[in-house]
């Protein structure tokens, strides 16, 4: 994946696609030809939408990105009908600039100047768990990737991303269950993991009653994660 040859593979297949489509044009209805773009826009935008969220059934905010484009279509637009009314022309254009570098702005400070404070986090709290917790302890997470690379402990993933029984106790919504067959002693991750994300999965109606909070990891007040990454001490009983 890191030296883009998908991204190639799929040029070559999309290319092949369209050299097909286009022999096969003439076999087409004509009548598809005169479908409305925006018709077209909105129902992707409708497929995507129902994809992800009945299917991946997690909430993310790109599921919406595609409202970007009927708001540029619809500006387009509105412009093009308004411009021959506006006097001002110049002053309009330095006006929607200005308005267009504020949008910028604001989607910096709230989005991108602290994009990666997660992966800081989580980097954070493997420091602190190499640091503080016994030689050999055993830690699951669900976000095991970062902790796991750079913990001097065993991290046990719990997505399932790689590691086929966590993705069968997962399937199973026995992921509680898993945790305990392992015999992980400490959990480390953030809140909303465990309480909405994968609270379905977990085979115990709350998972928290077994979880003794020791360490929080926040690197800046702000931080998308809200209250921190937290470092659990997992009850045996």
């Amino acid at each position: 994946l890191q030296t883009g040859m998908p991204y190639l593979v799929m040029m070559v297949i999309g290319a092949a696609f369209v050299f097909w489509v286009l022999k096969k044009r003439m076999q087409i209805d004509s009548s598809l030809s005169k479908l409305n773009p925006e018709l077209v826009l909105f129902a992707g935008f409708v497929a995507c939408f129902i994809a992800n969220v009945c299917i991946r059934w997690t909430a993310r905010p790109w599921y919406f990105v595609s409202f970007g484009f009927f708001i540029a279509l619809g500006l387009v637009w509105l412009f093009d009908r308004l411009l021959p009314d506006i006097r001002y022309k110049k002053t309009s254009s330095i006006i929607m600039a200005g308005i267009i570098m504020f949008s910028f702005y604001v989607g910096w400070s709230k989005n991108l100047r602290e994009r990666y404070v997660l992966h800081r986090e989580m980097y954070a709290a493997s420091q602190w768990m190499n640091d503080n917790l016994p030689d050999g302890s055993l830690i699951g997470a669900f976000n095991s990737g970062i902790q796991g690379y750079f913990s001097e402990h065993r991290v046990v993933n719990l997505d399932g991303l790689v590691n086929n029984a966590a993705s069968e106790a997962l399937l199973a919504k026995r992921s509680w269950s898993y945790i305990k067959q392992e015999k992980i002693q400490y959990m480390s991750d953030f809140d909303i993991y465990l309480s909405y994300r994968y609270k379905s999965v977990l085979d115990v109606e709350d998972i928290f009653e077994y979880l003794t909070p020791i360490n929080t990891i926040s690197i800046t007040p702000n931080s998308r994660s809200q209250d921190g990454l937290k470092v659990y001490k997992v009850l045996t009983r």
